[in-house]
């Protein structure tokens, strides 16, 4: 070949490896525009490639040309055409090309777009914004230095069985109680928790047929390994009698306090006019119930009582337990004044002084939280350092559902995340950095981690990671009506949730005879088809070598109690 000919060649190859590059920038671009940094975890996402949430699992490419800067608490566009988008993705779906700018008004679901090349905006609290980092001047200076939970495993398909996740191996899975007329049919919102000295320790609400009934009760069992559990008994009692109004109990998380274990629940009022009568009883986090309550959420119809925590001390298996008590210093609560005589509760002061002693250690802006994990055995914390973030000062028409979880942030000194369930498929988040106030919460936020609208929860694994146990499988009809499967879902930051598996599935359950599984067996209101509102526990050491794993405890179709036990191993 000549020299003519080579240069030729030369100049070919390379405007042919300008065409490559120049596609390579504009496939990547256009994957960044769709996508949106996967939901907007990282507010100035680097270049990188994360799994798709499609279901070929391919990858996508977020190159740092088109990574979104993202704005909390300010407008970017504070005027201009809007439509309609019901979460800020919705937004960040419609800005390509030459958008790059939006904000999202979270109040009126509005959503703004802007070709400006400049920041000329203003702060709001209810205004979700982003600009697309090297093309907008100003927009990297306000770029916030924290982080939200975000959803980085592929989103659930829930055309393929069980949304297309994996299982966990379980070890076992055990029926703790199976629900039945004699004792109610209806049983769910479990409370889960394990420590030495005192075993596993289950209870959860419980009515002849209905959620939230008139005289709903706290049922409870106990296990030295899980697997085999003492018949249920009352844990507390039907507050609904002569002479006071009728009531409904809700559970609060158990409570240990110097090895000792505490189980809680708060009478509320019964309502028939709406399906929200647990708003205000029912508490996820301490030092919620604790007075001034913070139980929520924030609505309409929430009554925010005060001075209405019962509590009692919950022995050994077989042990007897304690005497129910008010767990506040004002005494009995005049509402409930009837049902305390009837049940012979005492008073806080009435308690023993090793009773009155636990109750002073747990305060409600303490920053001391009442977990020792290196005496009880588990990791599992439901507690907010100082306090967790105030029902009352979020926006009731956010639509924030009763129930919250908690958890820190590994590696990060008062660093933690609360996690919301809301009335939609999605999960909700506010966060607190390098503070243990009750009023660095930064307003709640929407994410992309998906919710079938059922509760949640989480915690700390032993080797650092996040769990998180909840439904995030929507059915393909868009009904939040039926519940399966619960997942685990794991993250090595606490924020980003990058693996999920099955952890419990309905149509995995067996023993019930010769029924469907995944139907309730019984009629009632609000029972819902599958496994719903897990709880789950970590048991490390000092517990005994066999016990040490993780469980999750679940209702399942609102009728029976299950747990099963996963090897930490099986969780990678």
């Amino acid at each position: 070949m000549g020299i003519s000919s080579c240069r030729v060649a030369l100049v070919v190859i390379l405007v042919m490896m300008k065409i490559m590059n120049l596609l390579t920038i504009f496939v990547a671009g256009a994957a960044s525009d769709g996508g949106g940094g996967g939901g907007g975890n990282m507010f100035v996402e680097p270049t990188r490639t994360i799994e798709s949430s499609s279901s070929d699992s391919s990858s996508r490419i977020y190159p740092a040309a088109r990574s979104w800067t993202y704005l909390r608490e300010y407008n970017a566009v504070p005027t201009g055409d809007h439509f309609d988008a019901s979460n800020y993705e919705k937004c960040e779906e419609k800005c390509m090309d030459d958008c790059v700018q939006f904000a999202w008004n979270q109040k009126s679901g509005h959503c703004f777009l802007s070709k400006s090349k400049e920041l000329v905006g203003e702060p709001s609290d209810h205004v979700l914004s982003a600009c697309i980092t090297a093309s907008v001047t100003g927009c990297a200076a306000h770029a916030p230095t924290y982080l939200l939970p975000s959803w980085r495993a592929p989103q659930p398909d829930p055309s393929r069985p069980w949304g297309g996740y994996r299982h966990a191996a379980s070890t076992f899975t055990s029926l703790v109680h199976m629900g039945n007329k004699t004792m109610g049919s209806y049983n769910h919102n479990v409370m889960f928790d394990y420590s030495v000295g005192n075993g596993f320790f289950v209870q959860w609400k419980n009515c002849d047929t209905d959620e939230d009934c008139n005289g709903q009760r706290m049922l409870y069992a106990q296990s030295n390994d899980a697997q085999n559990w003492s018949p249920a008994a009352v844990l507390f009692p039907n507050m609904t009698v002569p002479g006071g109004p009728a009531a409904t109990l809700e559970p609060a998380p158990p409570l240990r306090v110097n090895g000792r274990l505490y189980a809680g629940a708060s009478p509320g009022f019964h309502n028939t006019t709406h399906d929200s009568s647990a708003q205000g009883s029912q508490c996820c986090l301490w030092p919620d119930p604790l007075d001034p309550r913070n139980c929520g959420p924030p609505s309409a119809v929430a009554v925010q009582y005060n001075g209405t925590l019962l509590l009692r001390r919950v022995g050994k298996g077989g042990a007897p337990l304690g005497p129910i008590f008010w767990a506040t210093h004002l005494g009995v609560p005049s509402a409930f004044a009837a049902a305390s005589r009837v049940h012979g509760i005492k008073t806080l002061a009435e308690m023993d002084a090793q009773t009155r002693t636990d109750f002073a250690m747990v305060g409600a802006t303490s920053v001391k939280t009442p977990c020792a994990p290196k005496t009880d055995g588990t990791l599992k914390c439901e507690a907010c350092a100082g306090g967790c973030q105030i029902y009352s000062g979020i926006d009731w028409t956010f639509r924030v559902a009763n129930e919250r979880t908690h958890w820190e942030v590994p590696g990060a000194t008062d660093t933690d995340v609360i996690l919301y369930r809301m009335q939609d498929h999605s999960l909700w988040a506010s966060t607190r950095h390098n503070s243990t106030d009750q009023k660095a919460w930064t307003l709640i936020q929407s994410t992309n981690i998906p919710n079938d609208n059922s509760n949640i929860n989480a915690g700390p694994l032993p080797d650092g990671r996040v769990y998180l146990v909840h439904n995030p499988v929507t059915p393909a009809n868009g009904d939040s009506w039926a519940r399966d499967p619960v997942t685990v879902a794991t993250s090595r930051d606490g924020y980003a949730f990058d693996t999920v598996a099955v952890a419990l599935s309905c149509r995995n359950l067996t023993g019930l005879g010769n029924v469907d599984p995944c139907l309730p067996r019984f009629d009632g209101h609000a029972k819902n088809p599958g496994p719903s509102y897990p709880q789950a526990t970590t048991v490390v050491a000092p517990a005994p070598e066999n016990l040490r794993a993780f469980y999750v405890a679940a209702s399942n179709n609102k009728e029976d109690i299950w747990v099963t036990r996963i090897e930490y191993d099986a969780l990678l």
